[in-house]
């Protein structure tokens, strides 16, 4: 029983490469019909050293952001925003914000 498993899951990981345990065993099981015990599958998996490597996350190099630019005269950078509450009645109230971010 042992030899016949090892014979589908070797097939199998030789036919789809990228395919780990659980795509395997689901394979086996609801495709091909078997009703092998899933620990018994995942044994003669890990015996037959059929894991796949998984691969290190690559890291992003980040360069350090501009400093931003401080506006030198009225109506350079605008900044804008929506706002929005209630009122107690439960009426909604939406409002525009617009500022100028020279600080003179």
């Amino acid at each position: 029983m042992n030899a016949r498993i090892a014979d589908r899951l070797v097939r199998l990981t030789t036919a789809y490469e990228d395919r780990g345990f659980g795509l395997c065993f689901l394979h086996l099981r609801n495709v091909n019909g078997y009703g092998w015990n899933h620990k018994r599958v995942y044994r003669i998996y890990r015996e037959l050293e059929l894991s796949l490597r998984i691969k290190p996350k690559k890291r992003i190099v980040r360069e350090k952001p501009e400093p931003l630019a401080v506006p030198e005269s009225i109506n350079q950078v605008w900044l804008m925003d929506f706002m929005h509450d209630q009122l107690g009645d439960g009426r909604n109230l939406r409002l525009y914000n617009a500022l100028d971010d020279f600080n003179g």
